[in-house]
């Protein structure tokens, strides 16, 4: 298994729970979870050990997860999310737009992910 992409909540959540804001909440958090791609067909069951095969050069599922839901203006960081050769490609233009448009902090950097803050 390899980790694709993070997850992006929609309203059954809020459904399911009867919290109207618990989308937005989540979101705020970048812990939304992530989606796994089979890279290999077999057999996984409760109790068998999962194992990290190798370490991305990428970033991070947060890192992406609060450049994706446009949580932080650190312009660094959004860069080396969209060079990422891994990111979904529906999520590449959106990420552009924000860097073309000037929704981003050259010096965001020192201050961390908003979500951090």
């Amino acid at each position: 298994m390899q980790v694709s992409e993070p997850r992006q909540p929609c309203y059954k959540l809020a459904k399911r729970w009867g919290i109207d804001d618990l989308v937005v909440r989540v979101q705020r958090t970048g812990m939304s979870g992530w989606y796994l791609r089979v890279l290999e067909t077999g057999d996984v069951g409760a109790g068998d050990t999962v194992a990290r095969l190798a370490d991305s050069a990428g970033p991070t599922l947060r890192e992406a997860s609060v450049v994706v839901q446009g949580l932080t203006d650190d312009a660094d960081l959004i860069r080396r999310v969209l060079a990422f050769e891994g990111l979904p490609t529906r999520w590449r233009p959106r990420i552009e737009r924000r860097l073309a448009g000037g929704r981003v902090d050259e010096s965001a950097r020192e201050r961390g992910p908003a979500a951090d803050r």
